[in-house]
Parts: C-alpha cells; sequence; structure tokens
C-alpha cells in the first residue's frame, strides 16, 4: 500500500455561526487520501481542547494523532459570501518542528499550512527526502490583523526548490510570483489549469465550499502516486471537487467517495 504523509494542522472550525466542525488542511486531505486506499500519516498537532470523540472519529478512519499540545487547537470562524470566504483567527497551535517529519517515510507528502504551522525549514526537510511533495502554500500567505481576521501578503519569498507539484489560485500565484514546478496547478472560478490541460466546471449549488482545495490537491496526490499519468491526475483531481460539491454537505462530510470522483473523473479525461 502507497502511504503518504500530510503536513498541516487540523483545525475546529465555525463554519457561518455554527461551531464543532472538524476541519483544517490535515483532515480534509488526510480523509481524502484515507478514502482512496492509501495509509496516511498526520504530521499534525492538536491542543487540549481536541475532544476524544473527534479523536476516536479520525482513528476509526485509520488516522492517528500523535501530538497533543498544553494549548488550543488551531481555530478558524469561516463566513462564506458567495464564491469569496471571509476567515477569522480565533486560536493557534503550535507548529510543526523537525524532530516531527525527519523520520518519516512515506511515498509522497502533501505540505499545505492552514496558517503559520510549517515552518520553512521544516518544508525543506521534507523536499530533502526526495519525494512527491504537493504544496498548497496557502498557510504562508495569510497574514493575521489585530481583529483575527485573516488577509494576504503583498509579497511572499519561499523557496520551492525539490518542490513536485504547487495548488495556487489567482491570489495566491501573484504573491509568490515565478515558480517552476513540475506541475503547476491553478484555480479560478469553476476553472482548473495544469500545465497544458484546462478543466471548466459547471456551476453547482452547494452550501459549503471549505476544504474543496485540500480534497482536489489530495486526489491529485493520490492518483499521480499511483498512476504517473498527469492526465488521469488532473481529471481524478477537478471529478473530487465535482463530486464533493454534488454531496451538498457541509464540512468533511462533503469528502466524496472513490467511485464517484472515478466517474467525474472519466468524463472530464475523455472531454479534454
Amino acid at each position: 500500500m502507497l502511504r503518504i504523509a500530510v503536513a498541516s494542522h487540523i483545525a475546529l472550525d465555525t463554519i457561518d455561526n455554527e461551531e464543532g466542525y472538524l476541519g483544517g488542511a490535515a483532515c480534509y486531505c488526510g480523509l481524502t487520501c484515507r478514502q482512496l486506499g492509501f495509509d496516511t500519516i498526520l504530521v499534525t498537532k492538536v491542543g487540549e481542547d481536541f475532544l476524544t470523540d473527534m479523536r476516536f472519529y479520525l482513528k476509526e478512519k485509520g488516522l492517528e494523532i500523535k501530538h497533543f499540545e498544553k494549548c488550543q487547537t488551531t481555530r478558524f470562524h469561516l463566513k462564506q459570501h458567495g464564491y469569496a470566504r471571509e476567515m477569522c483567527l480565533l486560536a493557534k497551535c503550535v507548529p510543526l518542528t523537525l524532530s516531527d517529519v525527519k523520520h518519516i517515510d512515506a511515498d509522497g507528502w502533501i505540505v499545505s499550512p492552514i496558517i503559520d504551522e510549517v515552518p520553512k525549514q521544516v518544508l525543506r526537510e521534507i523536499t530533502r527526502k526526495n519525494k512527491f511533495v504537493m504544496l498548497d502554500p496557502q498557510g504562508y500567505i495569510r497574514k493575521v490583523n489585530p481583529s483575527g481576521l485573516i488577509s494576504s501578503y503583498e509579497r511572499v519569498a519561499l523557496d520551492v526548490a525539490g518542490i513536485s507539484a504547487i495548488k495556487v489560485d489567482k491570489n495566491e500565484l501573484s504573491v509568490i510570483g515565478n515558480m517552476s514546478p513540475e506541475f503547476l496547478i491553478s484555480t479560478a472560478t469553476r476553472i482548473i489549469r495544469m500545465n497544458q490541460y484546462q478543466i471548466k466546471l459547471k456551476h453547482i449549488n452547494a452550501k459549503d465550499s471549505t476544504g474543496l482545495g485540500d480534497i482536489m490537491t489530495a486526489a491529485f496526490t493520490c492518483a499521480y502516486l499511483k498512476d504517473r499519468d498527469p492526465k488521469w491526475s488532473i481529471c481524478y483531481a477537478a471529478g473530487a471537487i465535482k463530486a464533493a460539491l454534488e454531496t451538498n454537505s457541509m464540512g468533511i462530510d462533503k469528502i466524496p467517495t472513490k467511485s464517484h470522483i472515478e466517474y467525474n473523473a472519466s468524463n472530464f479525461f475523455n472531454a479534454i
């Protein structure tokens, strides 16, 4: 069985004033990888406020949390405004360290910080392993205003040497600037581009878009590690987003089944 390590924090989300949603890239990516049959290591940290039933839920899904800190779990308040989303940081857990990643052996990595938890030296330690590394740089770009509201830096210097694939939206691309990984996946409203491929998604009414980027990066990484086919992998990623939206569910309940993803991916593959 192929093994993926996910370096990111779990979050406890309040979505449109409803509390108690299990979230963060570690959850969305980790649960998607498990749904697709991959052995998955969570390189993450939570605080003393992380509920026992949430821990057991993840363990039943094949995801184990090893680091519990004497602080709060990272928490966000999310408000959806059409395609836009407002984020407010309520609490932040301690970051990962070199020792947290140094001895982990995996076929591939997903690095998707949500806010400051993967220091650049930790990212460099991961890339030194010479494995496939998918990077979602969202957590390097976000800054926290005094009120807790999340906005973006205008420019961020990020060394992406050793990164195999990067997923960015239009704003993130302008902040980071020129990059040349093997695969650059860029997203705009209902459009996914990678190298010579472009996929346009039809509008789907859905009540929550939280975690869609994480589901997409996990699906792409799993597909590429398994088949090493770029076209199939980007179709698989698009199929995962479409399948997640079609669940019309909130939070991690929107993580789609493998069969639903593959059905959509096949349709995209035949169309491009």
